[in-house]
């Protein structure tokens, strides 16, 4: 058709760009493109409307794209960002050379390069017919990738249900301490956002595997954050108070043995303690804190507060 200079019978309008084609490439190459023919009017070629605005702040990819419908030959030596469009094109016109090919392409990226994998991850996850890409990146997550993403911080930035999968993985096995760590950094990222859902994450974790110190360190955090839902925090203080029993634990009688709220307005911690004081009962303790906390007097809550998280761990509640 190029060869023997054969006039184009469709055009390609990606914004306000025509691309000239021939209807006969479009079907041998992508049926959803040869079944977007439209004669908008009679006396001009039919169009071919490319809307997505990927596309149309890219045209040279969809150039490249078309021209290669002719030989099936294209240079995929290119930056991640085009790689994705030709990919993307790809699926969206069922364009399955390509397709294989850039598959191919994005593939080694994922497997040689961290940042390739978090920017291939959500780019696949974007797209409602990515999943094969999307498999490989989880595919490629091993123990050394799990440390990364902690420690890059990059679960802040993903959306639920790609944290939700990651815990789903069979291999590597994720030990429980991280997988709270990762729910943190994930939560506190958007914390009114993400409220919601943090519960349905926490069910990923299993605290009676748990070991003492990572039982304490997420303890600590529920009182400290002051910042998550009290019935999550209250159910995962008592799970974890079993766990440490379980563990003969020294303080495990002592651990979040009483868990009392903020009174009135004060309701965005937890409080957990074990509370005897001298020649109080654990019981008198409680209630003088209600009644500071219920009070006038600003310096007292803040004294009451402090003692109380001082010591939490050396009291026993009786």
């Amino acid at each position: 058709l190029i060869t023997n200079e054969i006039e184009p019978d469709v055009i390609i309008k990606v914004g306000e760009n025509e691309i000239p084609a021939h209807i006969v490439a479009l079907k041998l190459n992508s049926n959803l493109m040869e079944n977007a023919v439209t004669n908008l009017q009679i006396s001009k070629l039919p169009i071919v409307h490319i809307l997505e605005t990927d596309f149309s702040e890219s045209v040279d990819i969809v150039k490249q794209a078309i021209t290669s419908f002719y030989n099936r030959e294209i240079n995929l030596e290119c930056n991640l960002k085009d790689l994705k469009l030709f990919h993307k094109f790809a699926l969206l016109y069922e364009v399955g050379w390509l397709l294989e090919l850039t598959l191919k392409k994005l593939t080694g990226m994922v497997e040689a390069n961290y940042h390739n994998f978090i920017d291939l991850y959500k780019f696949a996850s974007s797209i409602i017919f990515c999943k094969s890409l999307k498999k490989i990146c989880l595919n490629t997550i091993d123990a050394a990738r799990i440390d990364q993403l902690i420690e890059n911080d990059d679960l802040s930035e993903m959306d639920y249900i790609l944290v939700w999968e990651i815990f789903q993985l069979k291999n590597p096995v994720i030990q429980e301490g991280k997988k709270f760590e990762m729910i943190r950094q994930w939560y506190e990222h958007d914390i009114e956002g993400r409220q919601p859902q943090i519960k349905q994450l926490l069910k990923n974790v299993n605290f009676n595997r748990m070991n003492h110190a990572d039982c304490n360190r997420i303890s600590d955090w529920i009182i400290e954050s002051n910042t998550i839902d009290e019935s999550v925090g209250i159910e995962v203080t008592n799970t974890i108070r079993v766990r440490l029993q379980g563990l003969n634990a020294p303080d495990a009688h002592i651990t979040m043995q009483t868990i009392t709220k903020e009174l009135e307005n004060k309701k965005k911690g937890i409080l957990r303690g074990t509370l005897t004081i001298e020649e109080l009962s654990a019981d008198e303790v409680l209630q003088c804190a209600r009644e500071v906390l219920g009070g006038d007097n600003e310096n007292q809550k803040d004294d009451i507060c402090e003692y109380l998280k001082d010591h939490r761990r050396r009291l026993i509640t009786k």
